[in-house]
Protein backbone atom coordinates (compact mmCIF):
# COMPACT_ATOMS: atom_id res chain seq x y z
CA UNK A 1 0.00 0.00 0.00
CA UNK A 2 3.02 2.57 0.96
CA UNK A 3 4.66 1.38 -2.05
CA UNK A 4 1.23 1.95 -4.41
CA UNK A 5 1.00 5.28 -2.91
CA UNK A 6 5.01 7.14 -3.58
CA UNK A 7 4.36 5.74 -7.47
CA UNK A 8 0.74 6.33 -8.61
CA UNK A 9 -0.16 8.97 -5.39
CA UNK A 10 -4.29 7.37 -5.41
CA UNK A 11 -3.96 8.36 -9.39
CA UNK A 12 -3.93 12.07 -8.41
CA UNK A 13 -2.05 15.21 -9.45
CA UNK A 14 1.45 15.18 -7.87
CA UNK A 15 1.24 18.35 -5.91
CA UNK A 16 -2.17 17.63 -4.22
CA UNK A 17 -0.72 15.61 -1.59
CA UNK A 18 1.77 18.02 0.50
CA UNK A 19 4.86 16.30 1.89
CA UNK A 20 4.01 14.46 4.90
CA UNK A 21 1.96 11.73 2.96
CA UNK A 22 4.81 11.06 0.83
CA UNK A 23 7.48 11.19 4.38
CA UNK A 24 4.81 9.00 6.29
CA UNK A 25 5.07 6.22 3.76
CA UNK A 26 8.30 6.53 2.79
CA UNK A 27 9.10 5.95 7.03
CA UNK A 28 6.69 3.34 7.36
CA UNK A 29 8.26 1.13 4.31
CA UNK A 30 11.83 1.99 5.97
CA UNK A 31 10.72 0.60 9.34
CA UNK A 32 9.46 -2.40 7.70
CA UNK A 33 12.56 -3.19 5.83
CA UNK A 34 14.75 -2.40 9.21
CA UNK A 35 12.11 -4.69 11.23
CA UNK A 36 11.31 -7.46 8.77
CA UNK A 37 15.08 -7.51 7.55
CA UNK A 38 14.42 -6.87 4.35
CA UNK A 39 17.55 -4.83 2.46
CA UNK A 40 15.26 -4.61 -0.62
CA UNK A 41 12.58 -2.52 1.20
CA UNK A 42 15.01 -0.46 2.99
CA UNK A 43 17.16 0.32 -0.68
CA UNK A 44 14.60 1.46 -2.71
CA UNK A 45 13.24 3.79 -0.01
CA UNK A 46 16.84 5.32 0.30
CA UNK A 47 16.89 5.50 -3.68
CA UNK A 48 13.54 6.46 -3.55
CA UNK A 49 14.18 9.55 -1.46
CA UNK A 50 17.63 10.47 -3.44
CA UNK A 51 16.99 10.17 -6.69
CA UNK A 52 13.46 10.61 -7.34
CA UNK A 53 9.67 10.74 -6.88
CA UNK A 54 9.65 13.14 -3.80
CA UNK A 55 6.02 14.61 -3.10
CA UNK A 56 7.39 18.34 -2.40
CA UNK A 57 7.02 20.60 -5.89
Amino acid sequence: MCEDFLENHNNAVFTSYWTSWGLCNMSALLAIGVFAERDDLYDREIDHFWNGGATVP
